[in-house]
């Protein structure tokens, strides 16, 4: 089930635009039938996706929106992914939420919108820090899909990665509820942000990263202390990139 690429984006074991499309054709270009019907459907599957144009997705629920699961950053930055390296340009991405009146508009002011509403709202994160472990969890799956999107896309802006970090990471409060309440959503959260940087899809200004590094520092340190002795190698927040190799 699914298309690859989600695996990929967490386990961080892909280098570029090019083994991410070949997962996605890989997983995603399947038959049923006597012969080599399998090599046949990802060829075609690479051909038309070598001429798309557009990719349009409807959500189909109003429970959800754009950065509440990877799925939608899997299988439409997917497309536009596989598009850069097959046909060598940048597909044009549209977004519709399940009312019939809202607009249509294109992924990146949509990635903002849900931001604005949900990840950056000071209601919101009152909110989730009500709901303690699990409301950390979904801070934490928020700026992971976000990741998500900007690894398939490319449309995530640098403002966007500036403010997630001014909210949690610049910002005492939030930053100590989600360190107290569940320390490994901020590990995760810091580690993203740096992978972020180290691919280059967040241009981060230098006290901006000095600010997400000493944080995986801090949050490394403290897992280490709750965790005691260990034989084996400890990641802590740090971000190995691997190939599909």
């Amino acid at each position: 089930y699914g298309l690859g690429v989600g695996l990929a984006l967490d386990a961080s074991a892909w280098t570029g635009d090019r083994e991410l499309a070949e997962i996605y054709i890989n997983w995603g270009g399947q038959a049923y039938g006597a012969g080599n019907v399998t090599a046949v459907a990802r060829d075609m599957l690479a051909r038309q996706l070598a001429g798309l144009d557009i990719a349009y997705m409807k959500q189909a629920s109003e429970e959800y929106d754009i950065l509440d699961c990877s799925c939608y950053a899997v299988s439409q930055g997917s497309m536009a992914a596989a598009t850069r390296v097959l046909g060598d340009r940048q597909v044009k991405l549209y977004w519709t939420e399940a009312e019939s009146d809202r607009e249509l508009s294109d992924v990146g002011e949509q990635l903002q919108r849900s931001a604005a509403a949900r990840l950056l709202n000071k209601r919101w994160i009152e909110a989730m820090e009500d709901h303690g472990y699990q409301g950390a969890m979904a801070v934490s799956s928020r700026i992971n899909n976000l990741f998500k999107w900007s690894a398939t896309t490319h449309q995530v802006s640098k403002d966007l990665f500036d403010r997630v970090v001014s909210t949690y990471i610049l910002d005492q409060h939030n930053r100590s509820w989600i360190m107290e309440s569940n320390p490994y959503a901020m590990e995760e959260i810091a580690r993203r942000l740096l992978e972020a940087a180290s691919r280059e899809l967040w241009e981060a200004d230098e006290e901006m990263l000095q600010a997400v590094q000493t944080m995986a520092l801090e949050i490394e340190g403290d897992m280490e202390e709750i965790m005691g002795d260990v034989s084996e190698e400890f990641q802590g927040g740090k971000v190995d990139v691997l190939g599909v190799d």
